[in-house]
């Protein structure tokens, strides 16, 4: 037959290129690698890539696909984020059903957000380059801001973080339907039950916060990646959830239960009024006749 030659098909030419040609899915695949900076953090990184990568495969006709440690990053935050709604949503109805009250078991879980305050104020303390110039560029007054970077470690300690902040509300809560049970008026149920259980929430937090000072401490050295972002969100959360604990749930359980609704039938009301005091009978002798002189 004839002879076609090589160039009337193609163009031939040094050119320089991968000598590994990999494929999937029927497609030719090439795979660019980089590694983060000190300093920085996977997150912006991959933003910032996008921004440029992006525009220019699309040009290209081609397709791009982000994987590697960011790939595992998002995988892991979408499951702990389900897992973590639903433990939530679990713990609840275990609450309502053991204080036999939805109010009550409500009340308890408000801890929840008290200690997400002091979580998520350690991680920017934490992160922050400077704390007092990132403050200032957070409102506007000059300078560049630094968002904090929530890791896989630090969404581990929330979820840590959630059962100790729900076992200080279970304490209160318990000791104050304990109080109701007995026929005690709200605000003394109250206040004595904060009492009785300030102790026992003091020494388990501050035995707690001891022992996560030492791994706080070690943040960015070598071998502290996944223990030091941890026990910085559960110190600052014991902070806030222990402190604000005492304030805001007999508050909230003064303003609930104080409006009608009385766990287990109780006196509740400082306003109730009092059960009448049972009747005695008594008995009195008779007097002995007087005698005539």
């Amino acid at each position: 037959g004839p002879q076609v030659r090589l160039r009337e098909v193609a163009e031939i030419g040094l050119e320089k290129a991968s000598n590994l040609i990999a494929r999937e899915g029927a497609r030719r695949k090439a795979v660019v690698s980089c590694n983060v900076a000190e300093g920085q953090n996977l997150g912006d990184l991959v933003v910032g890539i996008r921004r440029v990568v992006d525009p220019v495969v699309a040009k290209a006709g081609l397709s791009v696909r982000y994987g590697g440690q960011f790939e595992a990053q998002q995988e892991a935050s979408r499951t702990i984020g389900l897992m973590g709604i639903a433990v939530v949503g679990v713990v609840f109805l275990l609450l309502a059903a053991a204080l036999s009250s939805a109010k009550a078991a409500g009340l308890v879980m408000l801890n929840l957000p008290l200690s997400l305050i002091g979580g998520i104020g350690a991680v920017y303390l934490a992160e922050s380059p400077s704390i007092v110039g990132n403050t200032m560029a957070l409102f506007g007054l000059g300078g560049t801001f630094t968002a904090p970077v929530l890791s896989i470690a630090s969404l581990v300690g929330f979820i840590t973080l959630f059962g100790i902040a729900v076992r200080n509300g279970i304490l209160l809560i318990n000791q104050y339907q304990s109080h109701a049970e007995d026929g005690r008026p709200l605000m003394q149920a109250i206040m004595h039950g904060s009492e009785e259980r300030l102790v026992a929430i003091l020494m388990t937090a501050l035995c707690a916060a001891i022992g996560l000072i030492p791994l706080a401490l070690m943040t960015g050295k070598a071998g502290a990646e996944i223990l030091a972002p941890l026990a910085i969100v559960v110190l600052g959360g014991l902070v806030s959830s222990t402190a604000l604990n005492l304030v805001v749930v007999p508050a909230a359980y003064a303003w609930v239960f104080g409006h009608g609704d009385r766990p287990h039938g109780s006196a509740l009301d400082d306003d109730s009024p009092a059960l009448p005091a049972p009747a005695t009978a008594t008995e009195t002798a008779p007097e002995p006749p007087k005698e005539n002189p």
